[in-house]
């Protein structure tokens, strides 16, 4: 009896750190932009920055999108109006002096990683640090 208990408070403490450990790394995933989410909102700054164009006759900067509400706020951490943070990425926003072109990068904080680049062009490129592992798909 008394080693069916240990047994049973064994597994279950094992059960509760595995649990714990997929919680963490669930949480792990949450701060993390995954290749798709990271390709998904460059096409959609490149399709705001369009109807900016569109609509008021030059490009903007990643704040002139804010403002008008092609991209939402609170998906940014906003370091300056041309650059914020997006979970584990910085998203950077060059525009010409006459608001007719523009180039978007958007890059891992830290280290190695996959990166999109883009501009008014509307051609997204992926690439990667030089010495730097390719990720997997």
């Amino acid at each position: 009896m008394k080693l069916r208990l240990t047994t049973t408070i064994i597994a279950l403490l094992l059960g509760g750190l595995t649990l714990h450990a997929a919680q963490t790394a669930s949480q792990q995933d949450a701060a993390r932009l995954s290749q798709r989410q990271a390709l998904g909102l460059v096409r959609t700054f490149n399709t705001a920055e369009a109807m900016l164009k569109l609509n008021g006759g030059k490009y903007g900067s990643l704040e002139d999108l804010l403002k008008v509400n092609y991209m939402r706020r609170s998906e940014f951490a906003m370091s300056d109006d041309f650059a914020a943070g997006v979970k584990d990425y910085k998203l950077s926003v060059v525009v010409s002096a006459d608001g007719q072109h523009y180039q978007v990068s958007l890059r891992p904080e830290a280290g190695c990683g996959y990166a999109l680049f883009s501009s008014d062009a509307a051609v997204i490129y992926e690439g990667n640090g030089l010495d730097c592992a390719k990720p997997a798909n």
